[in-house]
């Protein structure tokens, strides 16, 4: 294997490079570090982004391999997780990221090279717009590729398009798709060949398996239809207006099987990203009172969606888009975005086996209700009492808790968009093995130095409280907040 001179590898089994109490291993502002619970044999990797609390991967510990890369003096951690089967790329600051860091080039065959050079020629022959009208299939890969992969890969880029070949006859086509401003990852998998002309882009690849892939399909449905309902009488301020979409046909190349798939078009009037994006970009100058009047519409837009019966579930703030709106005084203003896990809750009502929703599928935990969320934004507390009501079969009772899950998600938000860091204190839940937050611990020193006023303080602390019977509805938060504001 032939490697750039200013390419290291360094790789070690996880079993003999991470201790039972977890081990840091990297350095910079970006930390990782891995844990493993006594008795058992996975391990989870943990990986601190700026105000998003810890990101955590997890997969078995014999079947793990960890590889540092050091190139051109920039460290870079890779965690290739064969059972999940993802590779998981993390830098020291990703704000300074340049495609060629990651142009990890290995050696291939010479007349594999040849036909992968017919394929990127190709796709280096559309026109320029296209990639611009297609950031989903198009925009370069920047830190994470998921793949089936192994050492013999090669990532070849052309343009905006990163091409794995993984060996004779199979190549895969991978990129990063902004999901509507927010810079989420998306795939395009397993793709043989990809044709376009003017209204319609056409895909050919190989069949998709596992629930992934029909969760992501499900995801996108739910959020139109949840959109579609909350706009369906004029806009609503503060949520993010119903995505387009561009019909995508695609043929599966061992069966012939044809369908429709999505391809969802990135919305250019969130021009800040997300917020977390944004805290970092255009709003880094804005002072803590313009970040606290940013949060105003979208409080009173849950306030509204509550009386609709719409509850998002997954609150964070990736999940709000920031644009420029000059007739603001603080010259922006942000939207919920992420409605995939949103759930109708106006007809909820309570069957033999569980919960239904209208006449969707019957929803057979809380936890299954609660749907795709992450739970470093959820307190441990709310879902035990959410999974008491749920047996008891309380649908009054799951509705309150749903809705003040929200309340305190947005808490903990708006605290992080003006401080830059989490007050959260987690622990693991014994039944998912996932981390949830136990308590919250408010930095006083750091309220009373930014001049934030004792009735803000006391709307945050009511938010962020644990027990979901002393929190404010959506609506008193609103009501409170347009008045401290």
């Amino acid at each position: 294997m032939n490697l750039n001179e200013n390419l290291i590898f360094k790789q070690t089994a996880a079993a003999s490079s991470f201790t039972k109490s977890g081990k840091i291993i990297s350095e910079g502002e970006i930390k990782e570090r891995l844990q493993l619970k006594d008795g058992d044999s996975r391990v989870s990797i943990a990986a601190k982004k700026t105000l998003a609390g810890w990101w955590t991967f997890s997969g078995f510990l014999q079947r793990m391999t960890y590889t540092e890369v050091i190139f051109k003096g920039e460290r870079i951690y890779i965690n290739i997780n064969s059972v999940a089967k993802r590779l998981h790329i993390s830098k020291k600051e990703l704000k300074e990221y340049k495609p060629e860091m990651l142009s990890l080039t290995l050696t291939i065959a010479l007349e594999n090279a040849e036909q992968l050079s017919q394929v990127l020629t190709y796709y280096a022959s559309m026109p320029i717009d296209f990639s611009q009208k297609n950031p989903t299939l198009m925009k370069t890969i920047k830190t994470a590729v998921a793949a089936f992969l192994r050492h013999d890969v090669t990532l070849t880029e052309v343009r905006d398009i990163i091409a794995i070949k993984k060996d004779e006859k199979k190549l895969e086509l991978w990129a990063l798709g902004d999901k509507l401003g927010s810079g989420g990852y998306s795939t395009v998998d397993k793709v043989t060949a990809l044709h376009t002309n003017k209204n319609k882009t056409r895909v050919i690849k190989r069949p998709k398996h596992g629930p992934k892939e029909a969760k992501a399909n499900l995801d996108i449905k739910n959020s139109i239809d949840i959109l579609q309902k909350i706009h369906q009488e004029g806009d609503v301020p503060g949520i993010q207006r119903k995505p387009k979409l561009r019909e995508v046909n695609y043929i599966t190349r061992n069966t012939n099987e044809r369908g429709i798939g999505y391809m969802s078009i990135e919305d250019s009037r969130y021009d800040c990203g997300d917020l977390f994006d944004a805290l970092t970009g255009k709003l880094q100058d804005l002072s803590s009172n313009h970040i606290l009047k940013l949060w105003k519409e979208p409080l009173a837009a849950l306030s509204h969606i509550e009386n609709m019966g719409i509850c998002h579930t997954d609150l964070k703030p990736a999940n709000l888009l920031v644009q420029t709106n000059l007739s603001k005084e603080e010259g922006f203003s942000a939207d919920i975005a992420d409605w995939g896990g949103a759930k109708d809750l106006s007809e909820l009502r309570k069957v033999p086996k569980g919960m239904r929703i209208s006449q969707n599928k019957i929803y057979k935990s809380f936890d299954a209700l609660l749907g795709p969320h992450t739970s470093l934004y959820v307190s441990l507390n709310h879902l035990e009492a959410g999974r008491k009501a749920f047996r008891r079969g309380d649908v009054a009772a799951v509705k309150e808790i749903l809705h003040k899950m929200d309340v305190f998600a947005a808490g903990l938000s708006i605290y992080q968009s003006v401080f830059r860091k989490t007050p959260s204190v987690t622990t693991q839940d014994p039944l998912t093995e996932r981390w949830y937050v136990e308590s919250i611990l408010f930095d006083q020193n750091a309220m009373y130095y930014n001049g934030m006023s004792g009735l803000m303080e006391d709307l945050l602390t009511r938010m962020c409280s644990t027990d979901y019977t002393k929190q404010p509805t959506k609506k008193e938060v609103s009501n409170a907040y347009k008045m401290i504001v």
